[in-house]
This record gives structure tokens, sequence and C-alpha cells, in this order.
């Protein structure tokens, strides 16, 4: 289901979902479920799947509640699960890092609830479980998701700032006294810094007090961390001044924004992180400002969204079931498969499903039998709700993912039950979690197989349900003859019916193979094997693509069409930008640059490189990371010259041949960003019948703290529930007295 990141490859870690319901039945830590379809004539619109819309909330950083001696990895995976009656949705997400889980912040303090002991001192693969953390309002209840956002927008922070010279150690002295009893004003000629004609007679104290009218307190938040900010927050007179201050309502409200009419054009009064950027009205209602603070205060003031991950498992359990594995564990891919046997009416009884990883190990005692050399394993985990994770005792809103040890089954096997006699790596997880792709080096994993590339890798599947291994990566003189070059990065999608990875070989299809780059293959299961391998990336029969091409992901839709995406730097598959590194879908046999922005018939290729492409589960969506700044259909100013997470609807494009994407790294604005974001994984929840849902989630590394605050530099951002439709229209108006007619054109 999820394919791992290869040495070599793209920088980014691949995965490949595909969800199946039958025909004519009903898909990241930004959401979105997508439909395509036309509103009347209003526009080309990307309506996303049923009731809901591609709006996104401030996104979850995931806060682990320490600072981890060694960085979350960039090899992680991810999987979604609905519960049966409650309706809860649960992100997992898989990853590695180094630090001792009994020790994770070398001052004792544990990574997963139990703390195993860890001193191989080498990476190892975890489990997280999060929950979004809405509150009875439907607005997120952690200060570093909401809250702070608002206290730090220009709005806020510039009356707050007034009194005081950003650059001084002591507060500025304004000149004069214009405002007698209250804090003086940046003046200028005729007072429009402040005022407007309209409403000369305004508030004389509507902006806070300078700190040396009020030696006791610093009013001036300019540089204020997230933990000081959500200290003063708790500190104010909180009814009197955050819900019914006149003054904290027209900061909110008002459409009249304080200095040149932008909040944050001037560098002297922007919140650091907006110099330079007009960030414009506070993008929020009071109403919601509101909800906002009434749950953050019955939460018992939450900073951060430490309390969303529900719980954190170590994968990587050695067979004593009390330790670490004694090696390297890295490149997880993961599924969530429902237990039917699941009671909602009485939950924490029965488990409601199983995580099955797939992931890469040089460790000896995962099973009894290991090797030390890298090889792939699956461990499976269960998962229960309604428990408590450390004590597994009922707790209501309780998430509990137990490894007992024991579970964990050796994948890269020989046919007959050896041990493989090379190293295997990147594996991919179907969502039965019974088969597995893999690239090895291993020459022994089937009967007579025919070496034809020396000590590069070919691509495996192993069924562990039978068990037994399959050479993918064949050449057209045989089932066991491997390829005449390197072949890797196997993508499997979900039910495992189709397969993709790239491949230096020359031999594997029927086509002319002389470009003498990588290419990106693909094919279907038929009769239980692998056969009759095609090219995707070719810009058409007899043609070949004229630079390599690699990072593929596959998915099957419910109407049977099979989509690869891939990254390529060849110029030829379609017009792009010169120099760059772009994605592409190939589907019905042709091949689509996903890259650029087309409609109305007008194609524009990206500016920049777009790279580690990322279908949805049902082909229904597509993620990748881009450098191009005119690919956002929505929010067409992208001027924070960094990388971002970018999402395409691809049934629409089925529908219409548009192709419009929204960048899903946008700030709680929906603004650009501060910094960049990349190494985007799309997720989907998985129903209890185990077809996948329409919700989405969307799991992707930030250090732009406006995009979701993380001492992790992860973020989750969920679907927030609407009836938008992303449309693509131009507007005409003529201006005059009501009614003022308005002209839509595709």
């Amino acid at each position: 289901m999820q394919k791992a990141k290869e040495e070599g490859a793209s920088d980014q870690m691949k995965s490949s979902w595909t969800a199946e319901r039958p025909l004519g039945t009903a898909l990241l830590l930004v959401g979105a479920a997508f439909v395509g379809g036309c509103s009347s004539g209003l526009g080309n619109n990307l309506e996303l799947d049923g009731e809901e819309g591609l709006v996104t909330e401030a996104g979850l950083g995931l806060d682990l509640g320490l600072d981890l001696t060694d960085p979350i990895g960039s090899d992680m995976a991810v999987a979604g699960a609905l519960i049966p009656g409650s309706g809860r949705r649960i992100s997992f997400v898989a990853f590695t890092t180094a630090a001792a889980d009994n020790n994770a912040d070398g001052a004792g303090g544990s990574l997963s609830k139990v703390g195993v002991p860890d001193s191989n001192g080498a990476s190892d693969i975890f489990v997280m479980a999060i929950e979004d953390d809405l509150g009875s309002g439907g607005q997120p209840v952690a200060f570093s998701r909401a809250l702070v956002n608002t206290f730090r927008h220009s709005r806020c922070v510039q009356c707050h700032a007034i009194g005081s010279d950003p650059e001084a150690t002591e507060p500025f002295a304004f000149p004069g006294n214009l405002h007698p009893g209250g804090p003086q004003p940046v003046m200028d000629d005729d007072c429009s810094g402040c005022h407007i004609a309209a409403n000369i007679g305004m508030e004389v104290e509507w902006r806070a007090p300078r700190a040396n009218n009020m030696p006791s307190q610093n009013f001036n938040m300019r540089s204020d961390t997230l933990a000081e900010l959500a200290a003063r927050a708790q500190v104010v007179d909180f009814d009197e001044h955050l819900l019914n201050d006149s003054r904290v309502t027209w900061a909110i409200e008002s459409g009249v924004v304080p200095f040149e009419g932008l909040a944050g054009s001037s560098p002297l009064w922007s919140a650091p992180g907006y110099e330079d950027v007009d960030v414009g009205p506070v993008p929020i209602t009071f109403e919601a400002f509101e909800d906002q603070l009434l749950d953050w205060r019955a939460a018992g003031f939450p900073v951060t969204a430490e309390a969303s991950v529900r719980d954190i498992t170590l994968v990587s359990l050695a067979t004593s079931g009390v330790t670490s594995a004694n090696g390297a564990s890295s490149q997880p891919s993961l599924t969530f498969v429902p237990d039917p046997t699941f009671d909602p009416a009485n939950p924490s009884a029965i488990r409601v499903g199983q995580l099955i990883i797939a992931y890469t190990s040089t460790a000896s005692d995962l099973v009894a039998a290991g090797t030390g050399t890298a090889d792939i394993y699956t461990t499976s985990l269960d998962v229960f709700v309604d428990r408590d994770p450390v004590s597994s005792t009922t707790l209501a809103g309780g998430l509990d993912i137990v490894n007992g040890g024991g579970s964990t089954s050796l994948v890269s096997a020989a046919n007959g039950g050896g041990a493989a006699n090379g190293a295997s790596s990147s594996p991919s997880i179907d969502a039965s979690g019974d088969l597995v792709a893999f690239s090895s080096v291993a020459t022994n994993l089937i009967a007579g197989f025919v070496n034809g590339n020396g000590a590069a890798a070919d691509v495996y599947l192993r069924d562990q349900g039978l068990p037994s291994t399959q050479l993918v990566s064949a050449s057209t003189a045989g089932s066991t003859n491997g390829g005449d070059g390197e072949s890797g990065e196997p993508s499997l999608s979900a039910i495992g019916e189709a397969i993709a990875f790239s491949s230096l070989a020359t031999d594997l299809t029927l086509d002319t193979d002389s470009n003498g780059f990588r290419d990106v293959l693909f094919t279907q299961r038929t009769a239980g094997t692998f056969s009759n391998l095609q090219t995707a990336s070719r810009p058409g029969p007899g043609s070949e693509a004229d630079a390599a091409s690699g990072s593929p992901d596959i998915a099957v839709t419910s109407s049977g069409a099979v989509g690869v995406v891939f990254e390529s730097a060849a110029a030829n598959l379609a017009t792009v930008d010169p120099g760059t590194t772009n994605v592409f879908l190939h589907e019905g046999g042709a091949v689509t640059l996903m890259s650029q922005t087309r409609s109305g018939g007008v194609s524009t290729p990206g500016n920049g490189n777009s790279t580690a492409p990322e279908l949805t589960p049902n082909g229904g969506g597509l993620v990748f990371s881009t450098e191009a700044t005119n690919l956002d259909a929505l929010q067409a100013t992208d001027q924070n010259a960094v990388e971002d997470v970018l999402i395409v609807d691809l049934v629409g494009f089925r529908g219409t041949g548009e192709v419009l994407g929204r960048r899903v790294s946008l700030n709680w604005a929906g603004l650009d960003a501060e910094a960049a974001s990349s190494g985007a994984f799309a997720g989907n929840f998985r129903e209890s019948d185990g077809f996948f849902g329409t919700r989405t989630f969307v799991t992707f590394r930030s250090t732009a703290e406006d995009v979701g605050v993380s001492r992790q530099d992860v973020v989750t951002k969920f679907l927030v529930d609407s009836t938008a439709n992303v449309t693509d229209f131009s507007v005409d108006s003529t201006a005059g007295g009501a009614p003022l007619t308005v002209t839509f054109t595709d």
C-alpha cells in the first residue's frame, strides 16, 4: 500500500493506496475528498466528494511531549481508521528515530507510553495514533493550533506594541500628548494612520497601554514565544478583555485595518515571521474566536496539541517482547486492517483492527531465524479504542496500540523457507497486509533464478498467505529471468492488483528501450502473477523519454482505470519549463503533466521543480512537493520562495480534463507559509467493511510555525466539513447601485 524510500532514489518516501468499492458505490498531518463536476455553469469546479470540500483548518503540529535526541526521519508512512459506532477518525503515522524509547530526550523521558528498554543506538520504527482535537464549537482546542494565530495577527500585535520600540529595551516615548489619559499613537500629519474620516471619534484607549504606563506588566507581545503568549492569555482578565472588550471585537470583526490599510505592511509592527507580508484581516469570526477561547479554557488551557497523540508504540520489538531489536530499522510501510468482530456496544473488549507495518531492518532478533543483514519484516499490532494505553483499562476516548511481541514475520524469504542471501529494502504493503513488494539483491528468493544484472537489485512480491515469493522485474526471456539492469522503488496498490516500479533494465518489456535512462514500469496482477510489464514514462508508442523518471506511485479506480504517477526530468513527455523536474500521470495509455494549471484550454506548466508524487487510496487525488509558484489555482500569489505541498483533484481531471491544484501547506490565514513544506503522505479513513471513506488527511514535513507548531516539524491537516467548491472562472463587474450585475466566465 505504501512504498518505502529507496537508497539513491528521491529524498521523499513513496506511498500508494487504492480504495475499491463495487461499481456504482462511492477518497492531508490538509485533508480533501474529491469528485469532479460543474456548478450550474459557474465555473470549472473541483467539487469535493459528497459533503466535504477542499477547506482546511490549522495544521496539527505533531508534538510528542518531549524534544527527541534524534529527530523523526524522512521515511514515514500513514494510514487511517474510521471507528464504528463513535465515528472517531484516527490517523496513524509510522516513523523512525534513533532516540531511545526509554530515554528519548536524554533526560529519562519515554517516547512510547511504556518506555521499552532501547540500547541499540540505531533507528527504530514507532507508530503513533493521532486524533483531531476539535472542541464543542468545532474549532481546534490547543493554543498552538487556533488561538496563537489570532494573537500573532498584526491587528492584535500592532495594538499591543504601540507603546514599545521593538528594537529597544525601554518603552518608546511618543512626542506630544494628543490623547490624554491613554497611550500615545504613532503620529502623522492628518491622523489617518489610526482614524478614518467617517469615524474620527474613535475610542481614545483603543490600543493597549505602554509598558511604562503600567510598570508591572509589559503589553508588547511581538516577541512572545508560543508558551509566553499562552501564559499571557491566561493571566489577562479572560472574560472582560478577550470575550467582552469592544477593542478585541473591533480588531477581529472590523474591516478597517490599522496603519497604511494593510496589517503587516509595516515591519515595525508585524509579528516575527510576518515582516513585509500583507496578512490582511483576521481570518476568523468573533463567534469562532469565542468558541476557541471557551473550548481552550474548558480543556485546561493546553498549549500544544500533545494530547492529540493518543498513543505511541515501538514496532521493531525483539522476540523477547521486552527490549528493542538489536539493529537499525527503517523504511516503514503501513496499513490498517479492520476487525469484523469489533463490537461498538462494547468497544474496549475486542480490538477494532490491526496495524501491519512492513519495514527494513538489520536486526537479528526480530524473528528466531534472523540473519542480521538487511531484510524485510512485517509486524502486526492490535488497536483498541476506549482503553488507557498505559494500564489497558477502560477509558472513554482512549486508544491503545499493543505490540505483544512475537507478531513479526520475515518477508524477504526464499521459496521453501530459506533466508535471503543478499540485502533487501523498500517494502510496499497492500491493504490486507498479506502482500509485500520489495527490492533485493538476493539471488536465491525463487527457484531457477537467472541473474541478469550482477549485484544490482530486482523487484519481488511476497504473498505471506501462501507463502510464496515471485519475481516481478522479470525479463521477457522468462518469469525467473532477472532484468539486465537495476530495478527498485516498488509501489503496490491497495488490494495488490497492480504494481509500479522504476528500472534501468532494457529487457523487461517488448518496447524498445534504448534511452539509457531510468524508466517507470507497471502491470496488473493476472491469475495471481504479475506479467506483461508496460512503460509508463514514455511519450507514446515507439518513443522514449529523453531523461530519467522515478518515484512511481500507483492506484486503480473503482472503474478499473490504472493510474501511475511519477516524477521525471524529461522534456518530451509534455510541454514543460526547461530544466525542471515535473510530476506526470500515466492513465489510459496517455501521459499528462500534473505539475501544471490547465483550465479553459490554457495550460501553464510549473515554473519550478515538482517531485515526490503520492496518490490518495482510490486514485482520486494527488499530492506532491513543488518549488513552482504558479500552480495554486485558488491562491495565485506564491511569494514565499520555498517548497510547498500541492494537492490535485484527479476525479475532476478525469471528468473535465482540467488540472487544478491547491496548496495544502498554506498558513492558518490561507496565505503563504513562512517556511518550507515537503514530503507529503496522503491517507484516508478505512471503514469497518474494509473500504476507504471519503475523508482525507495529509501528513507532511514543515518548519513553518504558521502552518502547524511542532517540535518534530511534522504536520497533519484534516478536512474541515464544508460544501465548498474549488472554482475556476473570471469575474467582470461594473460599479453602480443595486442590483449589481456580475458576469462569470468559464
